[in-house]
């Protein structure tokens, strides 16, 4: 088997599923860069980014500026709702590279008009994570967060945004 065909197998629902796909590559030297190329085919991109998600919730190592370089030119082909959850909720464990800075940027702005409200509170999430990195979106970030508290109307959302607000420039 490789981690392909288990992603392959994966049926959109049981995390204990992709939990036992972790445990069996998570050790392989190449498992992040597989995951990252898994990410650009559609049927794979859920599961590939919820193993990306465990793998920082288990405290795994920070991607490195040459893997979150390859992962950010990957946004464009992320299609899936849970896919561009998954990567806006793991943007604080990846350094946004000055030259990704506009891609990463196109992103969140592309995830803020999504219908499905995570992935909308999220990626206010994720533009403030891009601001911190990059302080030239500040300013375009806290009108973003103060418009957003404004104008959403989930509460779901506005907590999010309140969190980044909170937290500050830190």
């Amino acid at each position: 088997m490789s981690l392909q065909s288990d992603l392959k197998g994966w049926d959109g629902k049981k995390a204990d599923y992709l939990t036992e796909v972790y445990d069996r590559y998570s050790s392989q030297p190449d498992f992040l860069e597989l995951l990252i190329v898994q990410m650009n085919a559609s049927s794979l991109q859920s599961g590939a980014t919820w193993l990306l998600k465990h793998h920082f919730d288990c405290g795994g190592e920070k991607l490195d500026a040459e893997l979150a370089t390859q992962l950010y030119k990957n946004l464009p082909a992320l299609v899936l709702w849970d896919a561009k959850l998954h990567v806006l909720q793991v943007m604080q464990h990846m350094p946004i590279p000055g030259h990704q800075a506009a891609m990463t940027k196109a992103f969140v702005d592309q995830c803020l008009q999504d219908d499905v409200k995570f992935v909308r509170a999220w990626a206010y999430s994720g533009f403030w994570e891009l601001a911190r990195q990059h302080p030239r979106f500040r300013g375009q970030a806290e009108a973003l967060l103060q418009n957003g508290l404004e104008q959403e109307t989930a509460a779901s959302i506005k907590a999010r945004i309140r969190k980044c607000l909170k937290r500050g420039w830190k």
